[in-house]
């Protein structure tokens, strides 16, 4: 019951940190920076050393900011639907299948981090060097969060529910 418990609080809180290393790789602009004119950029604004500028949502962004956009959120979103799942199995004690559904959600949502990150890093890595750029701390924190993720499927599977209902 103890091993139980421990792997589905342990699981619970590597998604809390999946969850919060994500959404601040999403929401901060420090996705690629700029020698030449000391400007940044995230996926949803870009700042120069005066202003900030909203991108939105808008038709002019490059469809890999929309790729990385829409596979960051749907991460977000899946790691969510697990850490609820993580906290019935953790408080409740829930039925034996939800730990299969933890361990394949963890899977499913670091598939889709792995793929905005790599989307970003790919288009992007080619360029940094002639256009005197670098990849900020915001894009490092969307691959912490990546990897965080993968590695935390075993834990999700481990967290089984005893069979034992007394």
């Amino acid at each position: 019951m103890k091993q139980v418990r421990f792997f589905a609080l342990f699981s619970f809180l590597l998604a809390v940190c999946c969850i919060s290393l994500a959404a601040i790789a999403l929401g901060t602009v420090r996705w690629l920076e700029s020698f030449a004119d000391n400007s940044h950029e995230g996926l949803f604004e870009a700042c120069s050393t005066e202003r900030c500028v909203s991108n939105g949502i808008s038709n002019s962004d490059p469809p890999y900011i929309h790729a990385t956009r829409a596979f960051l959120i749907l991460g977000i979103a899946v790691l969510f639907v697990n850490l609820l799942i993580l906290l019935v199995i953790a408080v409740k004690n829930g039925r034996p299948h939800l730990s299969k559904a933890a361990g394949c959600l963890f899977l499913l949502s670091g598939i889709f981090l792995l793929i905005a990150t790599s989307v970003y890093t790919g288009i992007n890595r080619p360029t940094l060097a002639e256009n005197n750029q670098q990849f900020g701390f915001s894009l490092w924190v969307a691959w912490a969060s990546t990897i965080l993720t993968l590695l935390s499927t075993p834990f999700g599977f481990m967290a089984k529910p005893s069979l034992n209902y007394i």
